[in-house]
């Protein structure tokens, strides 16, 4: 995992640049606060096009937010849940490694809280998501994430929400998925 990067917006000397960004992933994924960075004129712009939308945002969720901000070091949160993140996202990669299929790939992640799995041309993630959910893991299929769903050979796995021992026996059982899959896949072939 890389030092975090300055976003664009910090560059930004004109006010050209909008940024959008959230509260879900540092705080609480419950509350879907977000937040925008951007020049005034639109801001104005996009009340307007957010009120028509969904009227306003939550009141009792930003009240919520904001005393925590009020009380804690937002700083100091986000440090222990990166700390967490990593250790979670490293043994993610290592059960990977040990109970999937060598001829898959999967990222590197830099960032974020997602794992990509590349299957082998021809295999359809939907497939597999079912057949994990037969096996009590979940995953997501990865063609939702690409235009026109053009990608069904992809998986996002998540290891923000899970403990080290469920990330470890979820691989497992998505691991014994793939093997027997892959295995029927290459009969038909």
């Amino acid at each position: 995992m890389l030092e975090r990067n300055s976003p664009l917006k910090h560059f930004d000397t004109e006010n050209r640049v909008i940024y959008i960004s959230t509260f879900s992933k540092i705080f609480t994924p419950g509350l879907r606060l977000g937040w925008i960075c951007a020049d005034e004129s639109f801001i104005e712009k996009y009340v307007a096009f957010k009120q028509t939308a969904d009227l306003h945002t939550d009141s009792l969720a930003q009240r919520i937010t904001a005393k925590y901000l009020e009380i804690y070091d937002m700083e100091e949160h986000i440090n222990k849940i990166k700390a967490v993140y990593k250790t979670r996202c490293i043994e993610m990669m290592r059960s990977i490694e040990e109970f999937f299929p060598k001829n898959l790939s999967y990222s590197k992640p830099e960032g974020g809280l997602f794992i990509w799995v590349e299957l082998p041309e021809g295999i359809d993630s939907r497939h597999i998501f079912t057949e994990c959910l037969k096996n009590n893991v979940a995953c997501v299929p990865g063609t939702p994430f690409f235009p026109n769903g053009t990608q069904k050979n992809t998986l996002r796995l998540n290891y923000s929400n899970m403990s080290k021992e469920k990330i470890i026996e979820g691989i497992k059982r998505m691991g014994e998925v793939l093997h027997r899959e892959l295995k029927k896949e290459l009969t038909l072939l």
